[in-house]
């Protein structure tokens, strides 16, 4: 009788010994499924902060690109105001010279 209750003691404590080990092993798993989930939430988050400095790059560069255009335009029409007056002031020129002959 003793020595079954012993073995009984000693399957219960066995018994006890291999949940406490499965239960631990699944707290582990959870942790590492834990922490991968939030490595990817960091990547998926470092991503999105790489897609949105591309994105604020690129209308950075748009905006500069537009910028030097119009000033591109503005030099033009001074060019052209610039040569208009000279050829008005030519011609205003010529126009004395004919009189003056």
């Amino acid at each position: 009788e003793e020595q079954r209750r012993e073995a009984q003691r000693r399957e219960e404590q066995r018994r006890i010994e291999e949940q406490c080990r499965e239960e631990e092993r699944l707290e582990a798993q959870r942790h590492e499924e834990q922490r991968r989930m939030e490595e990817q939430r960091r990547e998926a988050q470092r991503f999105e902060e790489q897609r949105r400095e591309a994105q604020r790059r690129e209308e950075q560069r748009r905006i500069e690109e537009q910028c030097r255009e119009e000033e591109r335009l503005e030099a033009q029409r001074h060019e052209e105001q610039r040569r208009m007056e000279e050829q008005r002031r030519e011609a205003q020129r010529f126009e004395e010279q004919r009189r003056e002959a």
